[in-house]
């Protein structure tokens, strides 16, 4: 059962984000936080925003700190790249631009003070969909700061998110909204979700719906997207889209 908007807002305290993002490479962490944006109004979205960037970059100064005293290890070098990571998925793949704008200024801050000793660097640049279909064509995505750093610029999207109508049955869709509601579902877009926008857009929409008929996308987990996928195509078999 979907929980209240106050309720959810009870539970997004910083030790609660301290526990989400605790070990490196919780995915689910970041996820179940994203998840709890889905019923927060814009303002509170933006104050829980701000607590787990404020969180994050006392994490990062502290791992710099220790670094700075010879205190760094393979554990802590790990920590400063598993934020770095969350911080370049959100700041690239957030498709709510006020999110993203936050992130993407302190992934620019911290992304150049990489410890040398790790032999893998995250890349400033975003990671592509493939050789042949870039983010770009599908998100506005963020190419640098202005010069004072208070701005972000981007690079505009070569579609018209709010609509994109389809080639087969010529249904508009608003992508900008499915876009919007798929990452609070998941914490991310996924790549064959971005692979869909500009060639099956009424697809991704019953998709997404049929996911969210089913609970796939609850606050309570208890049916995470990576699974049960078997029933969406049933369903989507069943309203007649999948019929060769």
């Amino acid at each position: 059962m979907q929980q209240s908007a106050g309720g959810l807002q009870q539970t997004i305290t910083e030790q609660s984000i301290k526990q989400l993002l605790a070990q490196p490479n919780n995915n689910y962490g970041i996820g179940i936080i994203f998840k709890k944006f889905a019923v927060l109004g814009a303002c509170q979205q933006q104050e829980m925003v701000t607590k787990v960037v404020n969180y994050m970059t006392a994490e990062l100064n502290e791992l710099l700190e220790m670094r700075a005293l010879r205190e760094d290890n393979i554990q802590n070098n790990q920590k400063y790249q598993y934020f770095l990571r969350v911080l370049k998925r959100i700041a690239y793949g957030c498709p709510l631009i006020e999110i993203s704008d936050r992130f993407f200024k302190l992934f620019m801050q911290y992304v150049t003070k990489q410890p040398a000793s790790q032999t893998i660097q995250v890349a400033v640049e975003p990671d592509e969909i493939s050789d042949f279909f870039k983010q770009e064509n599908v998100l506005p995505l963020p190419i640098g700061l202005s010069e004072n750093g208070s701005d972000v610029q981007r690079k505009e999207s070569s579609l018209q998110l709010a609509n994109v109508v389809d080639e087969f049955d010529k249904t508009e869709v608003n992508i900008e909204e499915l876009l919007h509601r798929l990452f609070m579902q998941n914490a991310r877009v996924y790549r064959h979700e971005l692979l869909l926008v500009p060639w099956f857009p009424r697809y991704l929409q019953l998709f997404t719906e049929s996911q969210e008929a089913l609970g796939m996308s609850r606050t309570d987990d208890s049916l995470p997207p990576t699974q049960n996928f078997g029933g969406v195509f049933l369903a989507l078999w069943g309203r007649g889209f999948l019929v060769d």
